[in-house]
């Protein structure tokens, strides 16, 4: 009701049909994530003097 009130019928239905982006599970994300982790430079930036 918010969206069609306050974007109208056609809007709200283009929202609505939106193409979700498809995510990827967390833990699968971070095991990416650390398979291009240089962990030097990681604990340089990490743990850098101020």
């Amino acid at each position: 009701e918010v969206l069609i009130k306050e974007l109208g019928p056609v809007e709200a239905i283009r929202f609505i049909n939106i193409p979700k982006g498809k995510r990827m599970e967390s833990v699968r994300r971070h095991r990416e994530w650390q398979k291009h982790l240089d962990k030097e430079v990681f604990y340089t930036e990490i743990f850098k003097e101020a």
